[in-house]
């Protein structure tokens, strides 16, 4: 008799119950260092993409760097202001991720169980959010090496100045 392969469902229930520690809040607000680390070191070697680098780290890290500092609102009063910033973060930054892992099947419908989903959610948004924020990142860059502003090329090219 052969064992059938588990439903997905039933493999991330299986892999939740390892109970992976959730990470402190204060390890997830530090991850904004490594965009400010990527920016200071593209700033020196790549400087033609120091904004598209720094987009990249930025959109990788923002959906857990937005649940840390989400998590500040109930640690102290004084993290009441990071609380609120956080949560306008989680809540525009969650959302892909969530969405497209259940339109991929990667996490059953209407139920988020464990940190294996939520790793599952947080790799999908790592990807989005880093496409969306590298791609704004190489428009300031492009921006950057032609030179001046729109409206001032655009004056230029009129002939006002």
């Amino acid at each position: 008799m052969s064992r059938s392969k588990p439903e997905l469902s039933e493999r991330l229930r299986l892999v939740s119950d390892y109970a992976f520690p959730m990470p402190s809040p204060y390890l997830l607000a530090l991850l904004i260092l490594i965009p400010a680390v990527s920016y200071l070191v593209a700033r020196r070697r790549f400087s033609k993409y120091a904004y598209c680098i720094t987009g990249t780290a930025f959109g990788a890290i923002v959906s857990p760097w937005a649940l840390g500092l989400y998590s500040f609102y109930y640690l102290s009063p004084w993290g009441v202001l990071l609380g609120f910033l956080g949560l306008a973060l989680t809540l525009t930054h969650g959302v892909p991720g969530f969405k497209l892992a259940i339109h991929l099947e990667l996490i059953p419908r209407g139920v988020v169980s464990g940190a294996a989903s939520h790793l599952i959610i947080e790799s999908i948004n790592a990807v989005v959010w880093a496409l969306i924020y590298g791609l704004i990142g190489l428009g300031i860059d492009t921006l950057r090496r032609r030179g001046g502003s729109g409206s001032e090329r655009l004056r230029e090219s009129t002939g006002q100045v």
